[in-house]
């Protein structure tokens, strides 16, 4: 993420928060130099973002990325959709049940990840909203009941061999 941030033009108005443990030393210190390359515009938190801190955290973000290169579900993007933040990921299929709408996808290169940063840093405050507005949504729409009903028959097709259908807040059975 910081190596597509770098790339983005000085001039856009963008900063960049890394948040998040990072028990790699070297992978520290690669965040640590870019982001002093970045001159100021990167800030790293790579420790565990403790639990009082992360609704300010999101509440500071205009956008979250979530630069995963394999996933089969993701609690922090649904943490994010229901703070209304929009999101940039990867186009993988553990997210293709994000709305797309309050999502934008990437195809997961660097020069593509850029290229949907870029979008969203330059992008006028009614895009953000409308963003916003489906991430809201589509968080409230879903509820714990639902998700329960969901994992528990994805741990059932798992154990008996059988497949899913659904999405979030849809009713799903085992075939």
């Amino acid at each position: 993420l910081p190596i597509s941030f770098a790339t983005l033009p000085v001039d856009l108005a963008a900063r960049l928060t890394v948040a998040g443990q990072c028990q790699d030393p070297a992978l520290a210190s690669r965040l640590q130099s870019l982001a002093a390359r970045c001159g100021g515009r990167v800030v790293l938190r790579l420790e565990r973002v403790p639990d009082h801190d992360v609704a300010p955290l999101l509440a500071d973000a205009d956008v979250v990325v979530l630069p995963f290169r394999q996933i089969t579900t993701s609690g922090s993007a649904m943490l994010a959709l229901s703070a209304g933040r929009p999101l940039i990921v990867p186009d993988l299929p553990g997210l293709a049940d994000l709305p797309d709408g309050a999502v934008l996808r990437y195809a997961r290169t660097v020069p593509e990840l850029s290229g949907a940063l870029a979008r969203l840093a330059s992008a006028d405050g009614d895009v953000l909203a409308a963003m916003s507005a489906a991430a809201h949504e589509y968080a409230t729409a879903i509820s714990w009941r639902a998700i329960a009903e969901q994992t528990m028959t994805a741990i059932l097709a798992a154990t008996q061999g059988t497949r899913t259908a659904g999405m979030p807040g849809e009713p799903v059975a085992a075939r």
